[in-house]
């Protein structure tokens, strides 16, 4: 998409939109996405709390949410930089570009009510990506043994 095309989507009123925030673990590349409450510095902050252990290298965007993160490094994606030698998101966001292409493809729209379990199924499908379609399915119907899901909570 275009810089501008996209700048005009973009910068119109998004308070309909839920924030997301995901990290993506380099040398196993796990990944942990979730709905957040609000998009600023102090949940991003508790976000990273949440998902790493100990003191972690941050690659960001150029977000100011992550500015005064530490241990922090950003590209700036609003001018074209999406590489600055080790520093990239390149990893979560393929991750993005696949939870998109499920929410456009498949779902075509996604309730905020249950905006959760999109993000944990699509996390799990990052998980799984290695297995084969009957092994995926195996664990699957694993997770699922014994589990209920009644139409009267789904809706509550």
């Amino acid at each position: 998409m275009h810089a501008t095309v996209r700048r005009q989507r973009v910068h119109g009123s998004n308070s309909h939109l839920v924030p997301v925030m995901g990290v993506r673990d380099r040398p196993t590349g796990d990944v942990a996405a979730e709905a957040v409450a609000r998009d600023d510095s102090a949940t991003a902050r508790e976000f990273l709390r949440d998902h790493t252990t100990g003191p972690v290298m941050v690659y960001t965007d150029d977000s100011k949410i992550y500015a005064r993160l530490p241990r922090h490094r950003s590209v700036n994606h609003s001018r074209g930089q999406y590489v600055d030698g080790s520093c990239h998101t390149n990893g979560i966001e393929s991750f993005w570009a696949l939870f998109k292409r499920g929410h456009y493809g498949t779902y075509h729209q996604i309730s905020p009510q249950h905006l959760h379990r999109y993000i944990t199924e699509f996390c799990g499908r990052h998980y799984m990506r290695h297995l084969t379609a009957g092994e995926r399915i195996g664990r699957v119907a694993a997770a699922l043994d014994g589990r209920r899901l009644p139409y009267a909570e789904l809706v509550a």
